[in-house]
């Protein structure tokens, strides 16, 4: 029977942290708390400008309602005495455009909010991604700033 030959490994002993990983370690519980509380502050400021929004088209909403009410109202109304059927046609066509002007003013009026609900959103996840830009190191072969 031979012997099979034993593979001698020689282990380095494990490298003890120099002093700088031993600092960034001590650093790194008060980075994650200032990380979560920015990450907290800025939901706080989407949840504002989200719940500022949702209030505007409530508002805005509740306007068209009111206003949808009214015309409704309106368009029951008999023609006066004597007022022939081309001044009814007329009166009546007078309050539809109205409504349709309204309309489409409650309308632009969402689509603003929204608009500027989004590009508040957007620069948020800018401003977040500025910062964290900020905090990370260069990729490997691009300049430093």
């Amino acid at each position: 029977m031979t012997e099979r030959p034993t593979e001698t490994t020689t282990e380095k002993p494990a490298a003890k942290p120099g002093p700088d990983a031993l600092s960034q370690a001590r650093k790194l519980p008060g980075q994650i708390m200032a990380a979560q509380q920015h990450a907290a502050e800025r939901l706080a400021r989407a949840n504002q400008l989200v719940l500022s929004t949702a209030r505007e088209l409530w508002t805005c909403q509740s306007e068209l309602f009111g206003q949808e009410m009214e015309h409704m109202a309106r368009s029951w109304v008999p023609p006066a005495n004597g007022a022939g059927l081309g001044e009814a046609m007329a009166a009546a066509m007078a309050r539809q455009h109205e409504r349709s002007e309204r309309m489409v003013t409650q309308m632009r009026r969402s689509s603003d909010l929204m608009r500027d609900l989004s590009w508040g959103l957007l620069a948020l996840q800018q401003e977040t991604l500025e910062e964290m830009a900020k905090q990370m190191p260069p990729l490997p072969g691009s300049p430093r700033k």
